[in-house]
């Protein structure tokens, strides 16, 4: 093998390993926070007494607005995903129910 081949050889193994290495540490992004249950917990008892401080009026208008944003969201979705998410929705309606 000359040393010409040997460089190759080696320039290639070291491009695969790093790539390899780069692609285990990187983090894979969901767009979602993940909480802790304290900090859920936290988060629901902050909107709880958020929506009670409210008037019945600001309660309704700050659903509505909820409402309308989440209808938005659904309408900017491939018909792939809207599909998913509806699901997702009606699977946890039901495990509701249920628990």
């Amino acid at each position: 093998m000359t040393i010409r081949k040997m460089i190759l050889t080696g320039a290639v193994l070291l491009a695969t390993a790093t790539t390899a290495t780069f692609a285990q540490t990187q983090p894979v992004y969901s767009g979602h926070q993940h909480l802790t249950p304290e900090q859920k917990m936290a988060r629901k008892a902050e909107m709880k007494a958020k929506l009670a401080a409210m008037s019945p009026a600001e309660r309704e208008a700050f659903r509505q607005a909820h409402r309308e944003h989440r209808q938005a969201k659904l309408a900017a979705m491939s018909p792939e995903k809207r599909q998913r998410v509806l699901a997702r929705r009606q699977l946890k309606r039901e495990r509701r129910q249920q628990g």
